[in-house]
């Protein structure tokens, strides 16, 4: 059964996609940013203290990474609003009795139908 609060989510699903599409594309920049200037710093000729920050700075980067593989898979993983209703829709309409009568209905009324308009040899 679909409720209002399913509809209601339904129609922003693709808001959540687009937002968690934005978000890891900002984060994963940042991190991007953050590596290169680190691996800058660490292998120029800056002084030992500057190279010491560089190194503590780049221990972010793993963490930062997984964070950034989390948000990728969400932005995945969140269907738009067209998707969802598809994942409500098609198994209420499949799953019921009446439809998967139809096809069969269907059949028979075309092959009566067909009979009707046959031309009979006696005419």
């Amino acid at each position: 059964m679909i409720t209002e609060s399913t509809i209601y989510w339904i129609t922003r699903m693709s808001y959540l996609q687009g937002f968690a599409l934005v978000v890891t594309i900002t984060f994963c920049v940042c991190c991007l940013v953050g590596a290169i200037i680190t691996c800058i710093i660490k292998y120029t000729g800056y002084s030992e203290e500057d190279r010491e920050q560089a190194k503590r700075a780049f221990r972010w980067f793993l963490p930062s990474a997984l964070v950034s593989f989390v948000l990728i898979l969400g932005a995945i993983l969140i269907p738009s609003t067209k998707e969802m209703c598809a994942i409500k829709a098609i198994p209420m309409i499949v799953n019921n009795e009446q439809v998967q009568e139809l096809p069969n209905k269907v059949v028979e009324l075309a092959n009566e139908w067909i009979e009707e308009l046959k031309p009979n040899k006696e005419d």
